[in-house]
């Protein structure tokens, strides 16, 4: 392929992927900083914000700056109760106590989306149906979660994400949790983003590819 040719397919992928140059700019300024991964995900935060990303879909990211994310590191065992906690709620169709909006996706060891193992999908939403695909696993837990939702400390579903200790505040947020593969010590490092205008978050992927496989 000739040069020009070249030019006019990396500029016709470019204008394809219209998110490109929010997840450039969030990694640009993140910078280097603290990397953990496994075989599916891989997290970095520095003093400047950020990020995760799937390392089977890199359009599948979430990052933010300054001080709209958090960064901790939670015992498996808080893994685990939240995680228990809310296969509960999923299970007795009672997802609003979550509140008004709740997405979440859980990935095993070795998980990607071209094949139905390993993956568990869920989103509810007002006045839509619930999308529900694969089995929630509590044990051994996934190596990657991301939950979306409307945080309310003073809700019944406050209690239910304690172990993250989430911001005191009502806040739109997204909370990712990874198993690092370069330790066994049993943490996990949990990522809280609080959405405002600089936040990128392409958690549409994730359901567009749930969405797809059920069609299939």
């Amino acid at each position: 392929m000739d040069i020009e040719k070249q030019s006019a397919y990396a500029a016709h992928d470019q204008i394809l992927s219209a998110d490109a140059a929010g997840i450039a700019y969030i990694k640009r300024l993140v910078g280097d900083g603290d990397t953990y991964a496994n075989d599916v995900a891989r997290a970095v935060f520095s003093g400047r914000g950020g990020y995760y990303e799937l390392l089977r879909m890199p359009s599948e990211f979430s990052g933010a700056l300054g001080d709209t994310i958090s960064r901790r590191t939670v015992p498996r065992r808080s893994i685990l109760e939240v995680l228990t906690a809310l296969r509960g709620v999923m299970t007795d169709g009672s997802p609003q106590s979550l509140g008004t909006y709740f997405s979440m996706f859980a990935l095993d060891a070795g998980s990607e989306f071209g094949n139905r193992g390993g993956v568990f999908v869920y989103e509810h939403a007002p006045g839509e149906q619930t999308l529900r695909l694969g089995i929630l696993p509590v044990q051994p837990p996934p190596v990657f979660l991301k939950l979306r939702f409307l945080y309310n400390p003073g809700s019944a579903a406050a209690e239910i994400f304690r172990p993250f200790a989430l911001p005191d505040v009502a806040a739109h947020v997204t909370v990712f949790a990874l198993a690092p593969a370069s330790t066994d010590d049993g943490h996990y490092v949990v990522g809280c983003m609080v959405r405002d205008a600089e936040t990128v978050d392409l958690g549409a992927r994730i359901q567009a590819a749930a969405q797809t496989q059920t069609l299939q």
